[in-house]
């Protein structure tokens, strides 16, 4: 999906989410709490990019199959959901 960042970056951290792991454990709000933790995980993830002076991408636009396949997840029970680059950007 045109994102070029991802190859130039020195380290891309790829979040995923467990999903009927949560679901037991909060049902019906299971999958904002994924959403939300996926952010916060991010947001620390800048945080010390930027303590480095490193650069930081955020990145949803991405295939989710090529993805998965990449890190050899099934896509059902368990699924990429963010992508994020890291480096002198």
């Amino acid at each position: 999906m045109w994102q070029d960042t991802l190859g130039e970056a020195q380290v891309t951290f790829v979040l995923s989410a467990v999903f009927e792991r949560t679901q037991k454990k909060y049902r019906d709000r299971s999958i904002r709490y994924i959403y939300m933790e996926a952010g916060h995980i991010s947001q620390n993830i800048s945080l010390q990019a930027i303590s480095l002076g490193l650069g930081s991408v955020c990145v949803g636009a991405f295939y989710d199959k090529q993805v998965n396949d990449l890190i050899g997840l099934d896509g059902n029970k368990e699924s990429v959901i963010y992508l994020q680059a890291v480096g002198t950007l």
